[in-house]
């Protein structure tokens, strides 16, 4: 595997050479840890677009929040084929293993301007190795051999986006070095096939995915998908997480999820829940579906919902911006992706309206249509 032509959204600085350092320190201080606690090491295989990951980590409490989010992704069929990507990761605090000072010092000049919601990234957009730096978590990735290290102070001071969507950035970055970039979407499906649900943050695609699962359509997730193009005219959606942000309002229109919700992080009305679909709705979630639709949303103040034809361009402009700018990596590979995706994928606009139950079968009708066009 080699680095793809992709670019970092995060705040990043240069390594250099450091980035090596940092990285075999890592690995050979990960060594140390596994050694130490024989007993608290655990190792999972799943699959992200259709290859094989190995998760290896020394710690297991760190094991149960970092894996919840992969468990609708497990693999017990490929335990003799090598991994496409290796995940290695130790909790200091519960190895009694700190993170080395290589891997400390190559990041210390961008820590100062650590942003929260990105983090550092360490190393150009081209380097083999990378480093990826959030509160309490360091992470080193070998982009060629496709291997990341890392470790994590203590489990207490995870962040709930690290416990929701682990690992992001280089499991982003991996699959853009794969050439299945990810993108800002959600995505529900039927036997027929899926419907990416798109639009800027705050525009119903959330509600869309919930009110779909609980209607009985399939999850494959909110917020990071996938994309592969499978053929000249085949698209195909990814899922990498089963976790959804649970807001007030979203507790307000599905009761029933409250109870397999974590406390809100904060006291606020702005606060949001963890909330793990393997755990409300393990039945209904999936790890790839054709994309028969591509679906922007908006918010409505009708009582019904509705669903239109609407033009391609208007369908990348709800995708195209927020996924080049929310998500950590970016490219001109990842835009031509995404106008492939609506020139060939029928594209709608949904409005959102007021009672959700009227969202179901809009979804359904149109993703069991045998021509949608």
């Amino acid at each position: 595997m080699t680095p793809g032509p992709v670019g970092f959204r995060a705040a990043s600085v240069s390594c250099g050479r450091s980035g090596e350092v940092a990285f075999s320190a890592m690995r050979e201080t990960y060594g140390k840890a596994l050694r130490a606690k024989p007993g608290e090491v655990s190792t999972t295989r799943f699959v992200l677009a259709d290859a094989p990951v190995s998760l290896r980590i020394v710690g297991s409490r760190l094991a149960t929040l970092i894996g919840a989010s992969f468990r609708h992704l497990l693999s017990h069929s490929d335990v003799g084929i090598s991994p496409r990507l290796t995940i290695d990761l130790w909790d200091e605090r519960a190895a009694g293993i700190g993170c080395p000072r290589a891997a400390r010092e190559a990041g210390e000049r961008g820590e100062a301007r650590q942003e929260e919601d990105t983090g550092i990234a360490v190393g150009a957009a081209e380097d083999r190795y990378v480093g990826h730096l959030r509160p309490g978590i360091r992470l080193w990735m070998d982009r060629r051999a496709a291997h990341v290290v890392g470790c994590v102070t203590s489990t207490d001071e995870l962040t709930i986006q690290d416990r929701g969507k682990p690992l992001y950035f280089p499991l982003l970055l991996w699959h853009a070095d794969r050439g299945v970039p990810v993108i800002h979407a959600a995505l529900v499906s039927t036997r027929g096939g899926g419907a990416l649900l798109v639009g800027k943050g705050g525009r119903g695609k959330t509600t869309v995915a919930l009110a779909c699962v609980l209607g009985g359509l399939g999850f494959l997730g909110d917020d990071y998908i996938g994309l592969e193009q499978a053929g000249a005219c085949r698209f195909v959606g990814h899922s990498l997480y089963d976790s959804v942000w649970l807001t007030a309002d979203g507790e307000a229109r599905f009761p029933a999820l409250v109870p397999y919700a974590e406390p809100p992080e904060r006291s606020s009305s702005m606060a949001r829940r963890l909330l793990h679909m393997s755990d409300a709705t393990p039945d209904r979630l999936g790890r790839s579906v054709p994309i028969r639709a591509v679906v922007a949303t908006v918010l409505s103040t009708e009582q019904s919902s509705s669903l239109q034809p609407v033009s391609q361009a208007a369908a990348l402009l709800a995708l195209a911006p927020s996924s080049m700018l929310r998500l950590p990596v970016s490219g001109t590979a990842f835009f031509e992706r995404m106008s492939r995706l609506v020139e060939h994928v029928p594209t709608y606009e949904l409005a959102v309206g007021l009672n959700t139950t009227t969202l179901v079968p809009l979804v359904r009708r149109l993703l069991e249509l045998e021509d949608p066009r």
